[in-house]
């Protein structure tokens, strides 16, 4: 809890004097400046105007004190406080409540404030309320993002007759958005009146005329692994002294300036709109929640944040497979390359290539080659990769792998051949090959060691055979 600094209502009226009221209510006029009743239980907040107590049953409400004559309205004037909605149907609205339904209610500003280049904020009201210490008592909280609620001051009890408070703390100065509720909570004791207040106002004070509004960029998202020039646009008003420096400050990825990243400056003495010229490094992580703001160095001031989010993208990761698989064909033979990870591709070199556009193109290289494709995704972003294919001869798989010194017989064979050699070791694996690479045939240790080529077309073949763990080629003519 943070430390509540109370003031005697003649010293606060002359400290003051000298601020400006950012936010005031006396209740007399219908409006949507609070927001009420989003707890639990039958006590509840209200504005109206009724003061008098009645009995019922032997069940007597007392009448609410009446405001000092001053106030906006007059004594009966119309003020917020907790009522009980079940004894307000039968008996009183004023300020009472029931000690037999327990409650928890706020009264919560419906609009934010700002305090942005002012301090000593302050919070001024009167209030009534009698309940009972720590089970039935009020007290006030604050949010500077409309969500974390922290307590400023003590709770209030004990009070029975109207009394001015005053509430401030250094939490509430130059706070972009600053919200104040008004808290109720009942157990099973206490007596009225409940918690009840009117001629609220916020006022500050004005630290100096330099208030920056940092505005975003034309763009808000960008690629990772590129330096990435924008500029940042700011309006600067009120006066800067000789020397002074506007700085582009870059946030961490979630939008927390805790240790900003300098991304630009601009030396200037003029206010009005402006813009820095920003650089943002390559090395910079992906991420969805990155803010700019602009600070100034004479005065010393922080500007806000520009209110949107800058996103940093990863880049695609571009995979390259092949069909066949491993990337090597023979001469004559054809390719396809298939690439994912991005939605868009274009592809290079063009020359052994059927298409460059696409996920998947045809490569037909006679020689062996390099085939590169950058992928460019959703987002715009775009990065690269390469496959090499390499091609083999089919000359020297005829002349340059026959290590075994075998020989096909009868070599042009129209019906069947023979695989003639010096050793007796046996065959373990035939395969016949087109001109083009293609399997048309294969044996598996195969007894006897007759190959049947009838049933193949007229041409050049070439047959691998492996004896242990070499692999012969040879070349096979079949008329």
């Amino acid at each position: 809890m943070r430390k509540l600094l109370l003031f005697l209502s003649v010293a606060s009226a002359m400290s003051l004097n000298s601020q400006t009221i950012l936010f005031q209510d006396n209740f007399e006029t219908s409006n949507n400046s609070w927001t009420l009743n989003n707890g639990s239980g039958d006590n509840q907040w209200i504005i109206n105007n009724v003061y008098a107590g009645d009995a019922f049953g032997g069940l007597i409400i007392v009448p609410t004190p009446n405001q000092p004559a001053s106030f906006t309205g007059g004594s009966n004037s119309n003020y917020l406080h907790i009522f009980s909605q079940p004894i307000c149907g039968v008996i009183a609205c004023n300020a009472n409540f029931d000690t037999g339904s327990p409650s928890d209610q706020s009264a919560t500003m419906t609009n934010a404030i700002s305090t942005v280049g002012m301090n000593n904020i302050n919070l001024n009201f009167w209030y009534l309320c009698a309940g009972d210490p720590s089970i039935s008592y009020g007290f006030v909280e604050y949010s500077t993002d409309g969500s974390t609620w922290s307590q400023i001051g003590s709770e209030l009890s004990g009070v029975s007759t109207w009394t001015q408070v005053n509430l401030t703390d250094i939490a509430l100065d130059n706070q972009a958005t600053l919200k104040f509720r008004l808290h109720w909570i009942n157990g099973a004791s206490g007596v009225d009146p409940a918690f009840s207040v009117d001629e609220l106002k916020i006022t500050g004070v004005e630290v100096n005329q330099a208030v920056i509004t940092t505005n975003s960029p034309s763009f808000l998202s960008a690629c990772n692994g590129v330096d990435i020039n924008l500029a940042i646009p700011f309006s600067a008003m009120g006066s800067y002294g000789s020397g002074n420096l506007f700085t582009a400050e870059l946030s961490n990825s979630s939008g927390s300036f805790a240790s900003p990243t300098i991304i630009g400056t601009l030396a200037s003495e003029m206010n009005g709109n402006q813009v820095i010229d920003a650089l943002i490094p390559a090395g910079t992580p992906v991420g969805n929640g990155y803010r700019f703001r602009v600070t100034s160095s004479s005065p010393a001031a922080i500007g806000s944040d520009n209110g949107l989010d800058f996103v940093i993208h990863s880049l695609p990761f571009i995979v390259v497979t092949s069909d066949p698989a491993g990337g090597t064909i023979n001469q004559g033979q054809t390719i396809i390359l298939s690439a994912s990870g991005a939605s868009e591709y274009l592809w290079s070199p063009s020359s052994i290539l059927s298409s460059t556009v696409g996920a998947s193109v045809v490569a037909s290289p006679s020689v062996s080659s390099i085939v590169s494709v950058v992928g460019t995704d959703q987002n715009g972003c775009s990065s690269s990769s390469v496959f090499n294919i390499t091609v083999n001869s089919t000359a020297a798989i005829a002349e340059e792998k026959n290590i075994l010194n075998l020989l096909i017989y009868p070599n042009p064979a129209a019906e069947y051949f023979e695989v003639l050699r010096s050793s007796s070791d046996p065959i373990d694996r035939l395969i016949i090959k087109d001109n083009k690479g293609k399997k048309v045939k294969s044996y598996d240790k195969p007894k006897p060691e007759m190959f049947f080529v009838d049933d193949l077309s007229s041409g050049e073949y070439f047959v691998f055979v492996k004896i242990g763990t070499i692999t012969s080629a040879l070349k096979l003519i079949v008329p």
